[in-house]
This record gives C-alpha cells, structure tokens and sequence, in this order.
C-alpha cells in the first residue's frame, strides 16, 4: 500500500475542500438528487460560501491530523513491541550484563587490582568489599619465609575477622604490595589471576619477594575466594 507523506495528504485534503463547494453559485458538489442549500430555506442562507469553505477546510484540518495520528500510532506501535520482547520479566537488563561479564579477564583484573589497591592504602572497608565472607588468606609476615622456615613460612587466615586483624599488623608495618604485571588463568580448580613479580615493601626500607601470588576469583559471587601470598624469604 503507497504511503502518502504529510505534506501530499495536506494537498490533498484542501483540493478536495475545494472542490467539494466550488459549484453553481456557492453550493456544495453534492451527488445528483440531493437537496440544494436554496432549498434549505433560512438555513441555507446562513451557510455562506465563505463558512462552507472554512467548514470544509477545518474538516481537511481535522482528517489531516487523524490520518498522521493514526500514521504515527502505526509506526511506532512495532518499536513498542521489539523492546516488550526483548525485555525479561524474570532477568534485568542490569543483572543480565552483570552475568554475561562476572568472569571475563577484566572482571578478574579488576577483582585483583581492588585488593591491592585496598591494601596498599590501608583501606579495610574497600579489602572487605572484594573478599568472599568465608575468604581464606595464606600470607607471609614480614618475618616469615617458606624457604627458610620450618612452620612453612606463611599464616593461614580463615574469614574476615582473621584477615582484617592480620592486615591491621601489617599496615602498622607500612607494607605496601607491587608486581609487574597480572595473568589470569582459567583452570580445573577454577577462575583467577596470578601476580607476576610480587614484592612486599615496608616503611623501613626492607623488601620481600613473594614467590606465589594467586588470587582465586568466584564467578557466583563476583569476589576473591582463595589468596596465597607467600614469600619466599623473610624481608630484608
């Protein structure tokens, strides 16, 4: 079906307005056998050729805005249906991206350079918001090393409260946390990132370098499950 713009039907409209009064003496072109105004009496005469033109134009004016109304509701009524089809009562567009990107690399970066950020500014409340609640740490002290110790070189840590009283000991430490680079790696025992080159810095001036840094990553959850920190020799 041809589709007529706005501005035809507008031309179209008013011809036939037009048209539609422009016979014998100001009467109105109606179809053979129907009554003529001069036999409406008083009627007739107040239906002038100039109110027959502004009626039949308001009449124009009045089918114009139907028809683009109508246009108008046609065109947008598909738009109206793609987004109802395309949106799920049950999953939100928020937490539908949020799953399709839990466990991508830059979800699992980000998750790591959170936790070190946290720790390298003392900030407990931003460490405990990248840690599962049952998160468990295996960290080196300053004084701990795995090569030369014989408990193994490292403190286990099981949840936040243990966690958060270790980190306390260590900012009064001022250790800080530096690596050259993170690879995330995808394995049977799960998603995560290791820390290339892991260094512990301490106000004082000493060093200690890790010799496993890993940071195991849920994709339930969007947090850090599993963190090893292990340095190989005490600081020195």
């Amino acid at each position: 079906m041809m589709v007529l713009g706005r501005a035809a039907v507008d031309r179209w409209l008013r011809s036939w307005a037009t048209d539609l009064f422009e016979g014998e003496g100001g009467q109105l072109n109606l179809p053979t056998g129907s009554p003529r105004l001069s036999d409406l009496g008083d009627t007739g005469d107040r239906l002038s050729r100039k109110g027959v033109r502004r009626d039949a134009l308001r009449l124009a004016s009045l089918c114009l805005s139907l028809l683009v109304a109508g246009n108008a509701a046609c065109t947008n009524t598909p738009a109206r249906s793609e987004r109802v089809a395309t949106t799920s009562p049950l999953v939100s567009p928020v937490s539908g991206s949020r799953a399709r990107h839990s466990c991508d690399v830059s979800a699992i970066r980000g998750a790591v350079a959170r936790f070190l950020r946290a720790w390298n500014h003392a900030d407990a409340t931003a460490l405990q918001g990248v840690l599962a609640a049952d998160a468990e740490l295996a960290m080196s002290a300053k004084r701990q090393g795995a090569r030369l110790s014989k408990r193994g070189g490292y403190t286990v840590l099981d949840g936040w409260e243990e966690i958060a009283r270790f980190a306390a000991r260590q900012w009064r430490l001022g250790e800080r946390f530096a690596f050259s680079r993170i690879e995330v790696f995808d394995g049977s025992g799960g998603k995560g990132a290791y820390a290339r080159e892991m260094r512990a810095m301490y106000s004082d001036g000493s060093r200690q370098l890790m010799s496993d840094a890993k940071f195991v990553y849920s994709c339930k959850e969007h947090d850090l499950y599993h963190i090893v920190l292990v340095a190989w020799t005490p600081a020195r």
